[in-house]
């Protein structure tokens, strides 16, 4: 009813609208730059994600009525033009970026130690942040632990996650060298980012990858999957495993424990490449992309 009335347009007319999360209810689409964040709901759609049947039909022939449409990353780009009819000649690829006075390696001893005591880590330790059963590929993750701790019977993954029963009752087996954290700040994030080993972040799809980003941000190597647009994200700063092999994930893992990983070389590259993605960087090309409107 919405867009068959205009009333987005009725309310608030403007040159140019910008629809910043894939779609807007707007009668003529044709004044609107579209952002896309990921087209899993076409690549990857899962059930238990209401907004993907909606998505999927709205989406595609809304981004191929607008002006311009902005990507994410080139693996968006590549993902719409696969699956819509907008030409390539009217996407722009826009990269996120990461809040670096968010994420910063944490120096205040006393945030660290309540970060420590709050959440109840270990003194050594591997971080997933970004995690569920679907896409996140958390379950393969915790199977790869577990192979870890065969070699290496005493370390510690602390996932941020609440999760489901069924994940719980699965790696009972290692569940003591597991900690859950459920939801967590700001200030307890960047914490457990400055003080993990690795953060591991072996998603089967991502749109951008900003976890990637954000452990860089704070000093942590990163262990991440090479797929999608996470290379694009870590550059040559990550090191890349197989989504979908849980030994590849497993010896990379390992690695780190031994020590064979270059933490030291990957600390410094994830620092310089986090410089690659800053808001200011987003906001210019933004900008491009409204002046090529007109």
């Amino acid at each position: 009813m919405m867009r068959k009335w205009g009333v987005i347009e009725r309310a608030l007319p403007a040159d140019l609208y910008h629809a910043t999360d894939h779609y807007l209810p707007l009668k003529s689409p044709s004044n609107c730059v579209a952002t896309v964040h990921d087209m899993m709901f076409l690549t990857h759609p899962d059930p238990a994600i209401h907004t993907h049947s909606r998505q999927a039909r709205l989406v595609p022939s809304f981004l191929e009525k607008c002006r311009r449409v902005i990507a994410v990353s080139e693996a968006t780009k590549r993902d719409i033009l696969l699956t819509t009819k907008v030409p390539e000649d009217r996407i722009d690829v826009v990269p996120w970026a990461v809040d670096q006075t968010v994420f910063y390696p944490e120096t205040n001893v006393e945030a660290l130690e309540k970060a420590r005591k709050d959440l109840k880590l270990p003194s050594c330790y591997l971080l997933a942040v970004g995690c569920s059963t679907g896409r996140k590929n958390t379950p393969r993750l915790l199977e790869a632990f577990r192979e870890v701790l065969k070699r290496f019977p005493g370390q510690h993954l602390v996932l941020v996650w609440d999760p489901p029963a069924s994940v719980v009752e699965a790696f009972g087996d290692i569940r003591e060298n597991l900690t859950f954290t459920g939801k967590v700040t700001d200030a307890q994030l960047r914490a457990l980012y400055t003080g993990a080993l690795v953060s591991v972040y072996v998603s089967r799809y991502e749109g951008f990858g900003l976890p990637v980003l954000e452990a860089m941000a704070c000093g942590t190597p990163v262990i991440t999957a090479d797929n999608t647009s996470l290379p694009e994200v870590g550059g040559e700063a990550a090191y890349y495993v197989d989504a979908e092999d849980t030994a590849s994930i497993a010896e990379a893992l390992c690695a780190a424990v031994e020590g064979t990983l270059p933490v030291e070389r990957m600390r410094s590259d994830g620092r310089q490449q986090v410089q690659n993605f800053t808001w200011e960087r987003t906001v210019k090309k933004v900008l491009e992309t409204y002046d090529r409107c007109f």
